[in-house]
């Protein structure tokens, strides 16, 4: 699989982007990195924009084969945040997404029975991540319905406005791009999407319908830093929707940009991240040390359960409370520091 990465360019009239097919694959057959498709290395950029008829110009790359429409991106006039396609797969004129390390099967129904909280816990016990990063900061985000189960699936990212029309269409109902990106995706996915609108949540992208559609694509929620409608119906289809907020309209409500890293609350997000919610937030779980989260959960949770029972017990007292902190495994819990 190969993706294009945009780089500067300090060498070209145009002020553009280079876009470089790179692969850190091996090539199934031979072995070896697979170079003869990064022949293509400079296919530039101006302001974020490619033509259809530029990339069909460069059918020579793509097999002698035209790309399909639904493959390439905006015309030349869109917004400066115009859909431009990170992955293009050049041997079979489809998009494509670098394939994530994706947990196992048995680790993924484990890490789903967790909540937000103990898998913080379990994350920094394992030194994953700097305790102030990692989870989608302050009141950025609501969870919309609280009494739904941990949500988790991989990132499906991805740029919405709401207040200028889109260049084709009036809304997502007549782009079907980003739908053929989210099955892209390995599943279960959620659907991560910041409102790059000046003043968010104008406008909401999801409501019932858009989750209906998302759910027949193995979608199990989304998260955004905008607004989101149609809460009753929604909730009562099992989907998770994490917001900034509410929406009565959906105004022009679309797809500007897909498949890219994105930030919201503080947080970047990339295609593939391991997204994990319920009523407490959003964050990520870092997927080098998701194999060992279900065994520092259980640790964990024995250890709470012994420090509740002791301090319901008659014979609680500060200093043996100090001392069990003192010998919990790692840095234990909020354990307190000498003099405070």
């Amino acid at each position: 699989m190969f993706w294009l990465s945009p780089r500067k360019s300090h060498h070209s009239h145009h002020h553009g982007e280079a876009v470089f097919l790179t692969s850190p694959f091996k090539n199934s057959e031979s072995g070896a990195v697979d170079q003869r498709r990064a022949a293509l290395i400079s296919l530039w950029v101006i302001n974020l924009r490619i033509s259809p008829a530029f990339c069909n110009r460069s059918r020579s790359y793509n097999g002698g084969k035209r790309f399909p429409q639904s493959v390439v991106p905006h015309a030349r006039g869109a917004p400066h945040d115009a859909a431009v396609y990170p992955f293009l797969g050049l041997a079979t004129s489809k998009l494509v997404m670098i394939a994530s390390s994706a947990v196992s099967k048995a680790i993924f129904r484990k890490l789903q029975k967790v909540d937000t909280c103990t898998m913080s816990n379990a994350i920094e016990r394992l030194n994953g991540r700097v305790r102030n990063e990692g989870s989608i900061s302050g009141s950025v985000l609501q969870c919309m319905f609280p009494n739904l189960p941990p949500t988790l699936g991989y990132a499906v990212t991805g740029r919405m406005r709401s207040t200028t029309q889109p260049v084709v269409g009036r809304t997502y109902h007549e782009n079907l791009h980003w739908w053929r990106y989210v099955e892209t995706i390995p599943e279960p996915r959620v659907m991560v999407v910041e409102d790059a609108d000046e003043t968010p949540g104008a406008g909401a992208l999801v409501g019932e319908i858009h989750a209906v559609i998302a759910m027949a694509l193995k979608c199990v929620g989304y998260v955004t830093n905008g607004s989101v409608r149609d809460l009753p119906s929604t909730e009562a289809l099992g989907f998770q929707m994490f917001a900034g907020g509410v929406s009565v309209t959906h105004m022009y409500a679309h797809i500007s940009q897909h498949g890219v890293s994105v930030k919201i609350g503080g947080l970047e997000i990339s295609p593939g991240d391991l997204i994990h919610g319920d009523r407490h937030g959003v964050h990520v779980i870092p997927l080098s040390i998701a194999p060992d989260i279900p065994a520092t959960v259980s640790a964990i949770l024995d250890e709470e359960r012994e420090l509740k029972k002791f301090c319901q017990s008659p014979g609680f007292t500060v200093q043996r409370l100090e001392e069990k902190l003192r010998n919990l495994p790692g840095d234990g819990f909020e354990t307190p520091v000498d003099g405070c």
